[in-house]
């Protein structure tokens, strides 16, 4: 991520080129290299055309930027006094969270309710798999209220 900062710019450049395209050659484009490289679906196309737009991207860079200049270490503390009311669910395969992330959590707090994605979602999912995290969370929820009425 912080190479991708680095050449943010050029990225939000060449976004404002692609903006000179036809929409048609746009879409054409999203759907074989977004296909191709980030399993992008053809319902997601018209949502990453939209996030490629340069102002939305220069934006999405700038708060990857703020998060990655303030958060710097997890809040144990804020942690502890929320636990009761958290659900965590890291995953398995995208490469933003390491696995030993969850174990650590659960070392330092291990009554917190966290677990490892087991199903194969992607960190990007709302791509894919947006309803199957979906109803996984639904039904989370569902059971965490029958349990909590």
């Amino acid at each position: 991520m912080l190479l991708v900062l680095k050449i943010a710019s050029l990225i939000v450049f060449l976004a404002w080129i692609f903006s000179f395209f036809p929409v048609v050659l746009q879409l054409i484009l999203i759907r074989i290299f977004g296909g191709f490289f980030a399993g992008v679906t053809n319902k997601s196309i018209k949502p990453v055309r939209q996030l490629l737009e340069p102002p939305v991207l220069d934006r999405v860079f700038k708060l990857a930027q703020d998060e990655m200049v303030k958060v710097r270490e997890r809040d144990d503390e804020l942690i502890s006094n929320y636990k009761n009311k958290l659900w965590l669910y890291y995953g398995a395969t995208d490469g933003w969270t390491p696995q030993n992330y969850c174990t650590e959590l659960k070392v330092k707090h291990p009554d917190i309710n966290a677990q490892t994605c087991k199903r194969g979602f992607r960190h990007a999912f709302v791509l894919t798999d947006e309803v199957e995290v979906g109803k996984m969370v639904g039904d989370i929820i569902n059971e965490t209220m029958s349990n909590n009425p």
